[in-house]
């Protein structure tokens, strides 16, 4: 079972759809790849594993505090 902080994304930024007496929700996010100079991945890597976060999650916060995107 998932509670509301699993779909609060989803509500938030996400696209809902209602077919056939279904709820859809679909994800705000969408993957993406880019290009980094190893040494610079790993040490992403390993900063966010210090964190207990994914990298992506990592890079998220990372631009978050320097955007607008807030």
């Amino acid at each position: 079972m998932f509670g509301i902080a699993d779909i609060l994304p989803f509500l938030i930024n996400g696209e809902i759809h209602h077919e056939e007496n279904a709820l859809i929700l679909r994800s705000p996010y969408r993957k993406t790849s880019f290009e980094l100079p190893i040494e610079l991945l790993e040490t992403i890597s390993d900063l966010a594993e210090q964190e207990g976060i994914s990298i992506s999650k990592w890079i998220e916060n990372k631009l978050s505090l320097n955007t607008k995107y807030q």
